[in-house]
């Protein structure tokens, strides 16, 4: 009784339509850098904008209290016993 062995090599390179050359791993990685490239700058975009409100608040607030502080409003607060109210046609016969 005589023995063969044989050798068995699995080419991890294929896939069913056949193998898979550079070019088209190239193309995969290419689509996945383009979608991470912009999920990166749309998180960049949004990170700007909340940063900008932020740092607006932070500085447009204590000097409006300066503002307000310094030259108050002029305008008179009207209360309901300080305002007679008059209907526009209390003159009109009925």
């Amino acid at each position: 009784m005589q023995l063969r062995l044989v050798a068995v090599t699995v080419n991890h390179n294929c896939s069913p339509q056949g193998p898979i050359n550079g070019t088209e791993i190239a193309a995969a990685q290419s689509l996945r850098s383009r979608a991470k490239y912009r999920l990166l700058r749309w998180a960049y975009v949004a990170g700007s904008i909340a940063v900008g409100a932020m740092i607006t608040q932070l500085m447009e607030q204590p000097f409006l209290r300066i503002r307000d502080r310094l030259f108050p409003d002029q305008a008179m607060a009207f209360t309901p016993d300080s305002v007679t109210l008059t209907s526009r046609f209390a003159d009109c016969p009925k």
